[in-house]
């Protein structure tokens, strides 16, 4: 497995205001290093990254995610959020906000705002979005350098209660395509997922928990778009690669049990005959054994 990354950034270099919130620009693929080279923020944060060139490869709580140009993601607080890999053009900014700054937000719907963006956290900004991102960041950044302002945490937190009320347009969108798309995301991800573990694993309770959706919305999500239950699609895949094996003529029938992952062969044989109405040794006697 690729080591974690962590975000390498020069404090001095970056506006900051300790304890409240801290902007990094212009960062690069040099500054994401697999030690961390700075002491734990004494805070807990959430953070924002905007992409504007090249890929952060990460993981948002187990799952793969890849957020390429033009592209931002938010991380909030309880979110398990792991950057694998980074490509060497990568150009990106970063805003890290604690969790006392956030918390004095007069947003209207902070929770509703919060599942949002649990559920879409990566979203696409395009030119217009990141143009956007780019304006709020540069006022920020002259803000937080105005240290004589005595309003200047009041201005900062106007300005990003009017970004999260922004960014709520973008989240709406990427939620409408996300509610049109997940049926088929889900079945894609389900047919993958079938083909690396199908051998082994027999339950559709193990799909429907690696994809974090329950059994019911997986098999109404694949029946919707195949016409064919998931657990078809797994009972069809778990017999192809019997009938494989059936074939050999150097492999017993206790060897095909372990190597599908049953528990003995009389599981295995209960398993076959129920899925095609035929023994497995019947089927091997049909079969060409090579």
């Amino acid at each position: 497995m690729k080591q974690k990354l962590h975000l390498v950034y020069d404090v001095n270099s970056a506006d900051r205001i300790e304890g409240e919130i801290t902007i990094a620009r212009n960062i690069t693929a040099r500054q994401f290093r697999t030690k961390r080279q700075q002491p734990k923020a004494s805070k807990s944060f959430c953070y924002l990254l905007i992409v504007r060139q090249g890929e952060v490869h990460c993981e948002v709580e187990g799952k793969p995610t890849i957020v390429g140009r033009r592209e931002m993601l938010v991380v909030m607080f309880d979110t398990l959020t792991t950057i694998r890999e980074v490509t060497g053009d990568l150009c990106c900014d970063a805003v890290f906000i604690t969790n006392t700054f956030l918390s004095r937000l007069a947003l209207t719907d902070a929770f509703g705002a919060s599942l949002s963006i649990g559920r879409a956290p990566h979203i696409a900004l395009g030119e217009e979005g990141l143009v956007s991102m780019d304006n709020y960041l540069t006022m920020m950044q002259q803000m937080i350098r105005h240290a004589d302002n005595p309003y200047r945490l009041d201005c900062l937190r106007s300005l990003t209660e009017a970004f999260f009320y922004g960014a709520g347009y973008y989240w709406h969108l990427q939620h409408k395509v996300l509610d049109k798309r997940m049926p088929e995301i889900i079945t894609e991800q389900f047919l993958q997922l079938l083909q690396q573990h199908g051998h082994a694993e027999h339950t559709l309770a193990y799909y429907a928990d690696r994809l974090c959706v329950s059994t019911k919305y997986l098999s109404a999500c694949v029946t919707n778009v195949t016409g064919t239950t998931a657990l078809k699609h797994l009972q069809r895949h778990i017999v192809q690669h019997a009938d494989r094996l059936l074939r050999s003529r150097g492999k017993t029938l206790s060897d095909i049990s372990s190597a599908l992952g049953f528990s003995s062969t009389e599981a295995f044989s209960h398993y076959y005959r129920r899925a095609t109405g035929h023994s497995p040794s019947a089927k091997r006697s049909k079969l060409k054994v090579l």
